[in-house]
């Protein structure tokens, strides 16, 4: 069981990580052209979106991991 949950807790921050960095390089690269379309409009402002998700899940599951360490030792 302590397996399953930490590689669960690996793969939500490898998640969290991806989300973090795409958030940085999506607007570098939708702003490289020279002409404003929507599309690159809206890569830009979903980019700070993708970001508060990728760092939400990791502080839910540093918190979760947290909890559930302590419970397991008794604190």
């Amino acid at each position: 069981m302590k397996k399953a949950l930490r590689r669960f807790r690996d793969a939500g921050s490898f998640i969290a990580g991806i989300l973090v960095g795409l958030s940085v390089v999506v607007p570098v690269i939708a702003l490289t052209g020279a002409n404003t379309t929507a599309s690159q409009t809206f890569l830009v402002f979903g980019a700070p979106i993708v970001l508060a998700l990728g760092i939400s899940l990791q502080v839910v599951l540093t918190a979760r991991w947290s909890a559930l360490s302590n419970f397991a030792s008794g604190r």
